[in-house]
């Protein structure tokens, strides 16, 4: 889980989504990323609100590394009771995972910027059609 490391800690940040047609939607967010079981589990966090204070993301991860199969296994519960299998990557302070969304595939991309901020983007890849991106945010670190 080493290569994963950066991103223990907790995080605090601004980001905006835009799921469809339609405008944006800015919201507040917070992730809390902490080691366990000396290392082998990221046990991964995250809470987002609207402006108004309304939760609109609320999710659990639990991140470990098959050494058998050689990568990251991804596992991600929300508020809705939806959860998500992935394979995940982490190399240079860089983390991709992705999903399945009928034929579209959704994939986020967290990485370190040049300030040292968790900055992530999710990109929707449809048949046929460029890559379109769908979110974005960037979080300080508040500790960790």
């Amino acid at each position: 889980m080493h290569a994963c490391g950066f991103l223990v800690g907790r995080w605090s940040g601004e980001g905006w989504a835009s799921y469809g047609p339609g405008p944006r939607h800015s919201f507040h967010e917070t992730e809390s990323i902490e080691a366990k079981l000396e290392g082998l589990l990221l046990l991964i966090q995250g809470h987002g609100t609207d402006e108004g204070g309304k939760t609109v993301h609320d999710a659990l991860a639990i991140m470990s590394y098959d050494p058998q199969d050689k990568h990251y296994h991804f596992r991600a519960y929300e508020q809705m009771g939806r959860s998500v299998d992935s394979v995940a990557q982490c190399h240079n302070n860089t983390m991709t995972w992705s999903l399945a969304a009928g034929p579209t595939t959704i994939r986020y991309t967290i990485s370190l910027n040049a300030k040292g901020q968790w900055h992530e983007i999710g990109t929707a890849i449809i048949p046929n059609a460029p890559e379109q991106q769908i979110f974005e945010m960037t979080l300080d670190k508040a500790s960790g």
